[in-house]
């Protein structure tokens, strides 16, 4: 019934790019973040480092005190301690320099007297303060996590003591031997001692490289359900702007539809009507035809069944006429035209009929044929009326010559008499056609309507009062002053006049009314209370020529028709035979409306 509606019709709320940009936007975001977090992962290991470096630090401070005040001569040296404290798990090695580099204890006794140049500043020295640290790599091409700090191991007097009393008693008990690299220290400690602790940094690495693939991996995720919650709002959001297209279609397409001028009746598989909008109802209300959308194909008039039945057998049948009476009486001629309606897959679903009013095209056919046959009056009057009017102007003359001639009481002067009434009445009915055959030229100004229309009544004055006609007027006050053609408005005024005041011999009323209208209209009604217009002519008062009186030449009211449309206006008649007639003028007010015809 409807054409689908496309992807590509849909609007882009979100278009690609802003998809790829939010993106983009997420990696950087999650980028930061595992930067951040490795960034903490390292900077806490590395405080666990320094502070484990810093109580080994500590500890050997306290042992080399204790040792060296008590048992100091009995071994307990500075380097032993080293060695042994070296010998815990991830200690890689221990050492004590002076200020100038030089190892003066270390856990590798072959280390001792040579140089360590660990990092230092621009200056050559180790920077003081609280414990530090540095990477370095060692012979084996390992990380060493080294923390150094100042060496505070004892007093310096009491150094110096003891190492001389060492050196002295060694020497005096192995004059042969020589002295042990633990006892090469030299006897006047340096000024200060600097400690360096390397600690094995396979473990930072280790931490850090899981850190760092946990990051990426759980960053990775997070990438990913960002991305899958983009694309999900994408979808999301495309999905709601389908529904509500689709929504809006089918109420658009609801609105359409129930509102087309054109009756539209849907039949089921099953010969049901499933649906009919307000048209096809108004048109399809004949006589034993239901309006309920549960009527069966039994029930549907029977000028549109033969159509539905040709659809058994047809895809598409084009439109053909029929004549509906929903009343019983006023025919309403159609055009109905019907189609199969099947799916994609060739499913049939039923069938759709539209019914198209033909009303108005009739009204503008039979108006197409009035203004053609008007035409051709027009032709014929132009050609004809002065051939006939100079026979006419001679034959009256010669009619009152004769008249002259006779007593006016003898049968020859009647017969003059008979003549000229006729020649006066061919000759008007000759003026007639050709005031109706001239273009009408409307000189339109400001007129006071109610004077118009009192002056209009004056001139039957005298044939109101002979079929005792009583006159009323009923003039609003809002369209005193209008814009029109008194003279030829007038005229038309006269022939409706004159034709109610004839519909009336035995009395009765004639009522003129003006009033406001709607889209910038004023109008007039003219009703009697005469024998009104039977039915079957009130399609045909405006011909010409078409009278039902003996004496009338039928153009009185083609003449007010022409009058009324050059104004630009509409003219309605209400007839109901033996209760009167009303005669309804629209016309507007300003003068783009008016023309010549």
């Amino acid at each position: 019934m409807f054409a689908k509606k496309k992807d590509s019709d849909l609007p882009r709320i979100f278009s690609p790019w802003v998809v790829i940009g939010a993106s983009l936007i997420l990696f950087v975001i999650i980028t930061i973040l595992t930067v951040m977090s490795i960034n903490r992962q390292r900077a806490a290991m590395t405080k666990v480092l320094v502070e484990k470096g810093q109580v080994l630090i500590r500890a050997l401070e306290a042992g080399s005190r204790i040792g060296m005040r008590g048992r100091f001569a009995q071994g307990i040296r500075l380097s032993h301690l080293l060695e042994e404290t070296a010998k815990l798990p991830g200690v890689a090695f221990i050492l004590v320099t002076d200020d100038k580099g030089g190892i003066i204890a270390c856990n590798d006794f072959d280390r001792i007297g040579s140089t360590f140049t660990p990092w230092r500043d621009g200056k050559g020295r180790v920077p003081l303060g609280h414990p530090q640290w540095f990477m370095d790599k060692g012979q084996d091409e390992d990380s060493r996590f080294v923390v150094y700090s100042e060496f505070k191991p004892m007093m310096k007097p009491r150094f110096r003591e003891h190492g001389q009393i060492m050196r002295e008693r060694f020497l005096k008990f192995c004059p042969m031997q020589p002295l042990p690299r633990d006892m090469q220290e030299p006897l006047v400690p340096p000024e200060r001692m600097f400690i360096y602790l390397g600690l094995e940094a396979k473990t930072l690495e280790d931490a850090q490289k899981n850190d760092l693939a946990h990051s990426i991996v759980m960053s990775c995720i997070v990438l990913f359900v960002g991305l899958a919650g983009f694309a999900s709002l994408f979808w999301a959001q495309n999905l709601r702007v389908s529904q509500r297209l689709l929504s809006d279609s089918r109420a658009f397409a609801s609105e359409v539809v129930a509102n087309l001028p054109e009756g539209l009746v849907l039949v089921g598989p099953g010969g049901e009507v499933s649906f009919r909008n307000e048209s096809a109802m108004a048109l399809c209300a004949c006589q034993g035809a239901s309006r309920d959308l549960g009527a069966t194909f039994s029930e549907i008039p029977d000028e549109i069944r033969p159509l539905i039945e040709r659809l058994e057998t047809q895809r598409v049948v084009t439109e053909q006429e029929i004549v509906c009476k929903p009343d019983g009486d006023r025919e309403i001629p159609l055009g109905v035209s019907g189609a199969r309606i099947t799916t994609e897959d060739g499913r049939f679903l039923g069938k759709i009929v539209i019914l198209r009013d033909l009303r108005e095209v009739r009204r503008l056919q039979q108006e197409v044929k009035r203004k053609e046959k008007l035409a051709a009056i027009g032709s014929l009057a132009a050609g004809v009326a002065h051939e006939i009017r100079n026979p006419l102007s001679s034959i009256k003359g010669f009619a009152t010559l004769f008249r002259t001639r006779f007593e006016p009481e003898s049968d020859e002067h009647g017969a003059a008499e008979i003549m000229i009434h006729e020649v006066d009445r061919l000759n008007r009915v000759v003026t007639e056609l050709i005031e109706y055959a001239r273009p009408s030229q409307i000189a339109a100004r400001k007129t006071d309507l109610r004077e118009m229309i009192a002056h209009s009544l004056s001139l039957i004055k005298h044939d109101v009062h002979k079929a005792g006609v009583r006159v009323e007027t009923d003039i609003a006050d809002d369209v005193s002053e209008v814009l029109l053609d008194p003279d030829r408005m007038q005229q038309c005024l006269l022939n409706i006049y004159l034709n109610a005041v004839q519909a009336m011999p035995e009395g009765g009323t004639l009522r003129v009314e003006g009033f406001r209208a709607d889209g910038e209209r004023f109008g007039l009604r003219i009703c009697d209370t005469g024998k009104g217009i039977p039915a079957n002519d009130l399609s045909k008062i405006f011909d010409p020529y078409y009278t039902t009186k003996n004496q009338g030449t039928g153009l009185g009211l083609a003449m007010v028709l022409k009058i009324v449309e050059a104004h630009g206006g509409e003219i309605d008649v209400v007839s109901n035979e033996g209760e009167g007639t009303v005669f309804t003028l629209l016309l507007p007010e300003k003068e783009k409306g008016m023309q010549d015809t």
